[in-house]
């Protein structure tokens, strides 16, 4: 591996074992834990004892040299590389190439992203031991924040309490726009103050790993961006939604990919013809994601125009099958009533539901059973409006879906005129 090297810049090699003796089968760990070290500090450490070379072993003609002093790691036109190599205690030879990685901009240049909420995860074996925790926690936070508070390290922090630190059953969630106000948030809950930004939940230890469910949403969350950060840095994301585009190209009177990429201004997506393709090609998209990070379901479940995303998702229809049936679906339904009606969502159960629609308009229907308290209304949009307007006000949760059809309401029944 010397032949290109100059002769006047041998290879500079050592062991670890001059320092800790033989680890046997930790040798390795403690071998990867030296070359890292020798590429965060830019310094190669001596081999202690080295005095007689083995004559045996021709240092000069092979451009080999044991360092007997700390010194310098020489400067490189590329990044410094490391390798390691064990020869373990059972006989298992194994070598590595470590390479320092790409210079980073200081903490002074870095910029938080621009303003989002960030949630921070906790969890402990009892109450009082997340509470402390909590406190800790913000103190070592206050103490080594910088500009009173504030951080740019936020997103770092966030994920490393979520993803690399194991969860225990008493767990604390806290939405923070700020490192400061993330101080201030675990501070209150160590106090036991209330907050609607941090939450608490018990997760007791499942003995067998939690069996993962697909639900395929039907029509009303999308919106003008959706999907692009993900096409932008997940190819697997990526390769699925061009196959469903060219899937939906001898249907379609629309690119998908092109609708995917408008800006606010100009997005069609409140339109039935082209939101629903959206949609499954979405669905379709994200499950694949999700499968590549080897998450995969037990059951697959769909809604409204999510049943064909969740179709082809099981295997029952083709991801081209998939696409002639939505984008035919989408293009029938956009004909129907459009423009008749609209939908409103509610935090109600169904009787208090139906007391609502008697006290306003007996033609609006019940289009979704979501949950026990959760339902979505179809009807006239005046009427829709109305019941809003009632419930708003008492806090109940009511919101209009961006849709412009009465989906899953009479209205939608095809009304054929003669000719």
């Amino acid at each position: 591996m010397c032949v290109d090297r100059p002769a006047d810049a041998p290879l500079a090699i050592g062991s670890v074992k001059t320092n800790l003796g033989h680890l046997e089968t930790a040798a390795g760990i403690a071998g990867l834990v030296k070359g890292l070290l020798v590429l965060k500090h830019r310094k190669i450490p001596a081999s202690l004892h080295f005095e007689t070379p083995n004559p045996n072993i021709d240092f000069a003609g092979l451009k080999l040299r044991v360092p007997t002093e700390l010194e310098p790691f020489p400067e490189s036109k590329g990044r410094r590389m490391v390798g390691v190599n064990s020869f373990g205690f059972g006989g298992a030879n194994a070598h590595i190439i470590l390479e320092e990685p790409p210079a980073r901009t200081t903490q002074e240049q870095r910029k938080a992203p621009a303003v989002r909420s960030w949630p921070a995860v906790l969890s402990a074996r009892s109450e009082e031991a997340l509470r402390g925790s909590a406190l800790r926690l913000a103190k070592w936070l206050e103490e080594h924040s910088q500009n009173n508070g504030d951080s740019p390290l936020l997103p770092d922090l966030v994920y490393s309490l979520g993803a690399r630190r194991n969860h225990h059953p008493y767990r604390l969630t806290v939405v923070a726009d700020s490192m400061r106000e993330l101080v201030a948030e675990l501070d209150g809950f160590g106090v036991k103050n209330e907050s609607v930004k941090a939450r608490t939940a018990f997760a007791p230890r499942q003995e067998q790993a939690p069996r993962v469910a697909f639900v395929m949403s039907g029509q009303g969350p999308q919106w003008w961006g959706m999907g692009r950060e993900l096409m932008r840095h997940e190819p697997v994301f990526r390769k699925t939604l061009e196959r469903c585009a060219v899937a939906m190209q001898p249907w379609a009177k629309f690119s998908l990919l092109e609708e995917l990429g408008r800006d606010e201004e100009t997005s069609q997506m409140h339109r039935t013809e082209i939101a629903q393709p959206a949609i499954f090609a979405m669905q379709v998209a994200l499950a694949e994601l999700w499968k590549s990070w080897g998450i995969a379901p037990a059951a697959i479940v769909g809604h409204s125009v999510g049943e064909i995303a969740a179709a082809c998702v099981a295997g029952l229809f083709s991801i081209e099958e998939g696409a002639r049936i939505i984008v035919l679906r989408a293009r029938f339904m956009d004909g129907c009533a459009r423009g008749e009606g609209t939908m409103l969502a509610v935090g109600l159960g169904e009787e208090e539901a139906r007391s609502l629609i008697a006290r306003h308009d007996r033609t609006v229907t019940i289009a979704a059973f979501n949950g026990p308290r959760s339902l979505t209304l179809a009807g006239n949009a005046g009427s829709l409006q109305a019941m809003l307007a009632e419930l708003e006000p008492q806090g109940v949760f009511a919101r209009l879906v961006r849709v412009d059809h009465p989906f899953h309401h009479p209205l939608m029944v095809p009304r054929f005129r003669s000719p």
